[in-house]
């Protein structure tokens, strides 16, 4: 078990940064889209309805 979960750990520890990674990504292309737009209301809603 001990040899497995030491080959499986950085596998699911890479996927689950992409994974952050991904959605910064996505957070910093919405606030880039809608600078100078609009107010912090409608930023608010497309992050929360982007994720």
């Amino acid at each position: 078990m001990g040899e497995r979960s030491g080959k499986v750990l950085p596998i699911i520890r890479r996927q689950v940064i992409g994974q952050a990674e991904g959605q910064v990504n996505k957070l910093k292309l919405i606030k880039r889209q809608m600078y100078g737009r609009a107010g912090f209301d409608l930023l608010r809603r497309r992050v929360l309805l982007a994720v």
